[in-house]
């Protein structure tokens, strides 16, 4: 086995800090995230930090929807939310509560509130429609322990249900994968769950071989982070 990955943060305030906290750790700036590390078989992993208090702001603004998260799922191949806070649903009112000041309080964006309903409907919509991974902490504490406890999971090479074909995504998968899928399957961040709809993109190995940026942005799931680090790869001398 090679040497550990480094754990890279953000250098930008509001992320710089949990580099101290985190081993090993490097600060850098990122594009998307606060954090990113690569597992000990090639995949990216990206996560983002949220206070329940900017997670509502951003929710309710539609920062978070629109830009930060959709880059994340173009850029990782696995992503977190890390949802930090001491936070409730008001048994009355059915808002979003968070413990300031010795008491509970309305968080608030402006004059906007949200519901407990509709922050946990979107937080479901992410996992089960976008792919993200939520978790939830209640200190930075407990924050800095999750990103270490997701760094180390992810440096262990024994997970074997990371090498098995998902076959409730896609019953083309439980096929005895071609060429073209096991050649695929190895390029950056691809895997066997893309290798499937690689090989319906391109049909051959040459195809595949010859494509452009653009090619492999269209197809699901592939945003401009995977698609370069692909092309890169293919066309890295030996």
């Amino acid at each position: 086995m090679g040497p550990a990955a480094m754990i890279l943060v953000d250098d930008r305030i509001g992320s710089k800090h949990y580099a101290i906290h985190l081993q090993p750790s490097s600060i850098e700036r990122l594009e998307f995230g606060d954090i990113c590390f690569e597992s000990a078989d090639g995949h990216l992993i990206g996560i983002e930090v949220k206070k329940i208090g900017d997670c509502v702001n951003s929710l309710l603004s539609g920062r978070l929807a629109d830009h930060q998260l959709p880059g994340m799922l173009g850029l990782y191949d696995c992503s977190y939310l890390i949802v930090e806070g001491y936070y409730r649903c008001d048994p009355e009112s059915g808002l979003v509560q968070g413990w300031r000041g010795q008491a509970w309080r309305d968080i608030q964006s402006g004059r906007q509130r949200l519901t407990w309903a509709a922050l946990d409907g979107w937080l479901t919509s992410m996992e089960t429609l976008g792919g993200l991974k939520v978790r939830r902490t209640v200190t930075e504490a407990e924050t800095v322990r999750t990103i270490q406890s997701l760094y180390f999971w992810w440096q262990k090479d024994s997970h074997k249900s990371l090498h098995t074909f998902n076959t409730a995504v896609d019953a083309a998968a439980v096929d005895r994968p071609g060429l073209l899928r096991r050649v695929a399957a190895q390029l950056p961040l691809i895997g066997w769950e893309r290798s499937v709809a690689v090989a319906r993109k391109f049909g051959t190995v040459v195809n595949m071989a010859n494509a452009d940026r653009a090619d492999w942005m269209s197809i699901d799931g592939i945003g401009a982070g995977i698609a370069d680090k692909v092309v890169k790869a293919i066309n890295q001398p030996l």
